[in-house]
């Protein structure tokens, strides 16, 4: 089966959930006992992306998956590993026909009153969910077109930064005035090619610096949000390559520096938040012209960033040297290298990193230590 699970969520005890989109049933993959435990519906199998990324309760009790093509929001209860669905009356009233696919795309638990607040892609509200009444309703204006942003980043204060994908402004969430609004100036997300849109695809946030940097896909410069004043800007405007689908996602070292992890780009992005600065790394690991390499990255317990593959045939690690320069390798063991859109999140536990399968046949765990990859049956 294809686009089986779109992300998940990791609970503090190490257990990682992933969403369905395809797959008929959830999915649970315990580290402490390497079991795996399919559970839930069964969702309708020819219904398509159901869910698109999660959001986890403050407690961990409960999970809810956001809705991308489905009229319904998945609610798993963690617990019990059993799954439900609301919403349905309350997500046709916010997106009526013709808006039927890629509804939102990430999300968050912010506020007071344990909301969780959704980001419009294609939707043209921001999404409040209420997991325990499970109710549904939306806030802020109405934005109008497609793929607007994807990705939502959540501050030390609480509030949630939406990343400009198709859109040419900021959106900010205020959770505490249950209020959303554009911020900064319009980016014109028309390069010099004249592709339309498709800016800047999810971000890491930096809290030595209060400030999200974004990673760009077709833009040609890194986006930075600071959280403190609001100020929106793009850093290194123009030093980076006018191609698209560059980098889409990536990870933080423990030394505070940022990695995009290439997609069609054949360079790793270096951003330094203390100073702005932005680097392209070469590294003979990676071949030239290869597209849609590897989407997000996770940090790992021994410092490194490891980036998760999506048509490339292994997992990359960048971590840096002694002198601080960046070093770059490979973990290979993949018996299934060609398979396309394999992964699409992870979770760290024990020294591991679980590895959630899109396209691939089974989930896969990558032992830090022995620099090598299991597939988990």
């Amino acid at each position: 089966m294809k686009h089986k699970f779109l992300g998940g969520v990791q609970l503090e005890n190490g257990d990682i959930f992933a969403i369905p989109s395809h797959s008929d049933t959830a999915l649970c993959i315990s580290p402490s006992t390497s079991k795996i435990t399919r559970f839930g519906g069964p969702f309708n199998p020819d219904y398509k992306f159901k869910w698109l990324r999660a959001i986890s309760t403050p407690s961990s009790s409960h999970i809810i998956g956001i809705p991308c093509w489905s009229n319904s929001i998945l609610k798993i209860c963690t617990s019990t590993k059993t799954a439900s669905t609301f919403g349905s009356a309350s997500l046709s009233a916010a997106c009526p026909p013709p808006i039927d696919r890629w509804k939102w795309h990430g999300g968050h638990s912010a506020g007071p009153s344990g909301y969780m607040y959704a980001v419009p892609a294609n939707a043209p509200r921001v999404l409040k969910i209420h997991p325990h009444l499970e109710t549904a309703s939306c806030i802020g204006p109405t934005f109008d077109g497609r793929q607007k942003w994807y990705g939502g980043i959540k501050s030390l204060g609480g509030h949630i930064y939406c990343v400009p994908y198709g859109w040419d402004r900021v959106l900010k969430i205020d959770p505490f005035a249950d209020d959303a609004f554009e911020i900064g100036p319009s980016l014109n997300p028309v390069s010099e090619k004249g592709t339309l849109g498709y800016g800047w695809h999810g971000g890491v946030y930096s809290s030595a610096h209060d400030a999200v940097y974004a990673f760009p896909s077709h833009a040609t410069g890194v986006l930075k949000i600071d959280c403190g004043t609001d100020e929106v800007s793009v850093v290194g405007e123009g030093s980076l390559p006018d191609t698209e689908y560059k980098w889409l996602g990536g990870g933080a070292d423990g030394g505070g520096a940022i990695y995009g992890v290439p997609s069609d780009a054949d360079e790793v992005l270096m951003i330094e938040p203390g100073d702005d600065r932005v680097t392209m790394i070469r590294t003979d690991v990676l071949g030239g012209g290869k597209k849609n390499k590897f989407q997000g990255a996770v940090l790992g317990g021994d410092g490194g960033v490891y980036a998760i593959p999506s048509d490339e045939g292994f997992v990359m690690k960048i971590e840096r040297g002694e002198g601080g320069e960046v070093k770059i390798s490979k973990i290979e063991g993949l018996s299934r290298p060609g398979t396309k859109d394999k992964f699409q999140g992870a979770g760290v536990a024990e020294g591991k990193i679980y590895l959630i399968p899109e396209n691939y046949h089974t989930p896969c765990v990558i032992h830090l230590e022995e620099g090598r990859i299991e597939e988990l049956f």
